[in-house]
């Protein structure tokens, strides 16, 4: 799985800050939780928190890339 350059970027702040705001509507955010690589606090992009979780830490230490 190859992630969009805004996907990947979402990942490594969210994971450098261990979590961060987002609006519920941006698309890479809502990709990533697809993915299963990040969570939205309580379950609900309504929380605009979003946190990485076990397998985007481990896609980010994996090496996958960028598109």
């Amino acid at each position: 799985m190859r992630l969009t350059t805004a996907q990947w970027h979402l990942l490594v702040d969210v994971s450098y800050r261990g979590g961060t705001h987002c609006i519920g509507s941006y698309k890479p955010a809502k990709r990533l939780v697809e993915l299963g690589l990040a969570k939205w606090k309580d379950g609900s992009p309504s929380s605009d928190w979003l946190n990485v979780t076990e397998q985007g830490r481990l896609a980010l230490t994996s090496g996958r890339e960028k598109e």
